[in-house]
């Protein structure tokens, strides 16, 4: 009986670009390195360098604000992103606003008046989220002075700095992803963002070497048993079939006492290991027609069985020949190879939705609803898909296991 695409592993879901959580492009995410000119709020004057900002209108209403977002939203796999705004002229008000916004932030508002936008304000020292009634947070600014906004990724928490002190967390639990945001609302004001082109007043490059000391001192002080790192190692490299750094890594560990980790015997992960190694060598090489071959060779029951190893790697091909440019190619892999899948379950035309979303863009590299699909780790993905299917049939279930253990 062929298993339904339902009960098998479904690793699309955790690389899907609106998780947000990790960019799985090869490259690393661009940071931001100017104003967004293509879109921003009235009554601002912009300089040519796009790091520079003047409020050129009367701001009598409370409508008449200006603001303008940063031309990237803020690396997802950094630690922290931190950038600062120095004052130039503080205007007849002062009434600046120093933050963050998300994709939909209207720029004619506030940063932190919005929903998922998040201000510093120079009028009032307050801090705003989502209303236009602020809570105090520090003092002003204007004239020379500097802020700083930074974005602490792992805790989700933004922070602010003064004239290169810091102020204190001033949000928690926020929303990725996120913009910096400046908004200006009264005559004459004038500020200039520093994404980093220059060195910062403030020394973040100190503070986030304090935080990762933390995340150390934190590992570092859990205290595994004996042996414990060496046979967590042992079965990775087994499950994923890495037998000559797995044969080298015991050949070293020699005599030392083991201590078993997990319920599921070693052996299991032991099952084909260089057949398995031979398979993820061949899938991440993007050698999909080999890999589908010896899949069928080595374990004919379980492609026959596993409808999702054949489904996974037909996807796997139709992105390959996108890879490749072929796109009449990958519509015939499409006909041919996916459309009978269509309609199976809910997950199998999620998965199909995305896959084929990759005809939909001229340069799908540079999109982020679907580049993940055509990084490397994609690749992995599937490999993992074989492995699991391998693994499978060999695992015992829980009485078979306490039966194993005695």
């Amino acid at each position: 009986m062929r298993k339904s695409l339902a009960s098998s592993l479904w690793p699309w879901d955790s690389v899907g670009a609106e998780n947000n959580k990790v960019d799985l492009d090869d490259e690393e995410e661009e940071a931001p390195t100017e104003l967004n000119t293509l879109n921003f709020g009235n009554f601002l004057e912009v300089s040519t360098d796009k790091l520079s900002v003047r409020y050129v209108g009367e701001g009598a209403h409370s409508n008449d604000v200006g603001s303008i977002q940063a031309n990237r939203p803020a690396p997802s796999q950094q630690l922290v992103f931190y950038y600062e705004v120095e004052v130039k002229d503080g205007g007849e008000r002062g009434k600046i606003g120093v933050g963050f916004s998300d994709k939909t932030f209207k720029h004619s508002r506030q940063p932190g008046w919005e929903l998922n936008s998040y201000g510093y304000h120079g009028d009032d020292g307050n801090k705003y989220s989502a209303t236009w009634k602020g809570e105090k947070y520090s003092t002003g600014f204007t004239t020379g002075d500097v802020v700083g906004a930074g974005l602490h990724l792992g805790k989700r928490e933004i922070f602010y700095t003064h004239n290169g002190k810091f102020i204190g967390i001033a949000f928690h639990d926020i929303k990725l992803p996120l913009y910096a945001t400046v908004g200006l609302h009264s005559k004459n004001e004038h500020i200039t963002v520093n994404f980093g082109q220059k060195p910062f007043v403030f020394d973040i490059a100190a503070l986030i070497a304090e935080e990762r000391l933390q995340v150390q001192k934190t590992v570092t002080s859990v205290d595994f048993p004996q042996r414990f790192t060496l046979d967590v190692v042992t079965q990775y490299l087994q499950h994923y079939g890495c037998s000559g750094t797995l044969s080298a890594l015991l050949d070293a560990s020699c005599g030392l006492p083991r201590v078993e980790p997990c319920s599921v015997p070693s052996s299991v992960a032991a099952v084909d290991m260089d057949t398995r190694a031979a398979l993820r060598r061949l899938l991440l090489e993007g050698k999909v027609d080999a890999t589908m071959l010896k899949m069928q060779q080595e374990y004919p029951n379980i492609w026959k069985d596993d409808i999702s190893v054949a489904f996974h790697l037909h996807c796997q091909k139709f992105i390959e020949l996108v890879r490749l440019g072929d796109v009449d190619a990958a519509v015939r892999q499409a006909r041919a190879h996916l459309a009978i899948y269509r309609g199976i379950d809910t997950q199998a035309d999620l998965v199909l939705q995305d896959v084929l979303a990759l005809l939909a863009y001229e340069d799908p590299y540079v999109e982020p609803a679907v580049r993940h699909l055509l990084s490397v780790q994609q690749r992995e993905v599937v490999a993992d898909v074989l492995n699991q299917a391998i693994l499978r049939p060999h695992v015992p279930q829980s009485g078979e296991i306490q039966e194993d253990r005695g």
